[in-house]
């Protein structure tokens, strides 16, 4: 995976470790994180 073309990365634990639905992992980048505040405050 090229990290520099990705802001956000997110896969199911339901699937990949066999937990309960609707819970999910997430890795994300400040060039995201400070995107999704701006876009908030908008």
């Amino acid at each position: 995976m090229d990290w520099e073309k990705t802001d956000i990365y997110y896969f199911s634990l339901q699937k990949a470790f066999a937990s309960e639905g609707g819970l999910f992992f997430a890795i994300g980048i400040t060039r995201f994180l400070e995107r999704a505040k701006r876009n908030k405050s908008n």
